[in-house]
């Protein structure tokens, strides 16, 4: 049997002991971690994030989430009404598994699975009409991103190429989102580095990091990594989009159609 580690972030003891009774009734959850010091606990498969808990009101919280434990899942658990602010964080950070405080345990438990094998559920009641409405009205004033046969949809937080979404992590999109709006434009290492991973000059963000990440997202859009045409790098100075990008066409061997190469 599968182990899944889950690391309770809550606000208060009662609220913890609350999410941690509700996944013991499930021998496959393994709780980890006492405290939501994220920088000295221990990594987890999932993390069950408490969105009344201040620290969830804060970027740097899920800059450290992510930073330090970049291959964990994002869960969020919500009061009713979800507050925007917090929702937008949580969902800007990755957190698409959300449940409410007056979901059944069963439904919590449901929640983390999900979250741990990665499938696409999709969250009923009040957190669904919470999350609709606030694609909806980031809908009026964010415009999706069109380069080629890549589309950069801003507010459902997904990238597709042609008609297949493509399965990116947090950060791959957050990369790739800064890139689209300024498409045609070269952005410095310096500003991926403050912009996406929220580091401050001098606060030991590296440019090794972009290039690694860079590679691996070209593995996951680029047709052929070896011509990158979507993630260009400009030597020496940043990486840029191009604001559109020509499909090329297959070339079809004469022999296709039936005819050889020369006259025989």
């Amino acid at each position: 049997m599968i182990l899944i580690r889950l690391r309770i972030i809550a606000a208060n003891v009662s609220r913890r002991k609350r999410l941690e009774d509700n996944f013991r009734l499930d021998s496959q959850f393994v709780l980890v971690g006492e405290d939501n010091n994220l920088e000295e606990g221990p990594s987890a498969d999932v993390f069950v994030v408490d969105l009344a808990c201040p620290e969830a009101a804060r970027p740097r919280f899920w800059m450290v989430l992510h930073g330090l434990h970049p291959p964990a899942r994002l869960m969020a658990v919500a009061e009713l009404p979800i507050d925007e602010t917090l929702l937008q964080a949580a969902l800007h950070a990755g957190a698409y598994y959300m449940t409410a405080w007056t979901d059944s345990a069963q439904r919590l438990r449901e929640v983390a699975w999900c979250a741990f094998y990665d499938e696409g559920y999709v969250p009923l009641g009040s957190c669904l009409d919470a999350m609709t409405a606030l694609f909806d009205k980031l809908d009026e004033t964010t415009p999706d991103v069109q380069i080629g046969a890549l589309r950069v949809e801003l507010t459902k937080r997904q990238v597709k190429y042609k008609v297949q979404l493509l399965h990116l992590t947090a950060l791959d999109f957050d990369l790739i989102a800064h890139l689209a709006q300024n498409a045609g434009q070269m952005v410095p290492p310096d500003e991926l580095l403050r912009e996406v991973w929220g580091c401050c000059p001098g606060s030991g963000g590296s440019k090794e990091q972009i290039k690694s990440a860079m590679k691996r997202l070209r593995d996951k859009i680029e047709p052929d990594t070896n011509r990158p045409r979507y993630l260009l790098t400009i030597h020496g100075k940043g990486y840029m989009m191009p604001t559109d990008v020509e499909e090329e066409t297959p070339l079809i061997s004469p022999f296709v159609v039936g005819f050889p190469l020369t006259g025989t």
